[in-house]
């Protein structure tokens, strides 16, 4: 188990593993800030996401940072397709021309 990503707000760390889910990357979500009081909602008292591989750490930190930049409001940039050299926008996960996979580089 490796810790990669944490966030004071649970329904962030739930998103991102949503992104790992979609990549096949197995994971865990644990509470951080367990409290006594039952006075905060269950998505304001914090999480973090743990692989339950480390082989799919890279992957994970890709993925993470991507996440991490569009959470922020960065700007996220287009895209080109590995397989047809089509220019996607930074919103697909595949090649809206051949279904050439963004992260995993294999098509669907």
């Amino acid at each position: 188990m490796l810790k990669v990503f944490s966030h004071s707000n649970a329904l962030v760390v739930q998103v991102a593993k949503c992104q790992f889910e979609l990549n096949d990357i197995a994971s865990l979500v644990k509470e951080e800030h367990l409290q006594a009081s039952i006075s905060l909602p269950p998505f304001d008292r914090g999480s973090s996401l743990w692989l339950e591989s480390t082989n799919d750490q890279d992957m994970a930190l890709k993925l993470l940072r991507c996440f991490e930049n569009e959470d922020e409001g960065g700007v996220v940039s287009d895209w080109y397709c590995n397989e047809c050299k089509e220019n996607n926008d930074p919103s697909f996960e595949w090649c809206w021309s051949c279904q050439y996979d963004r992260h995993s580089h294999v098509k669907h």
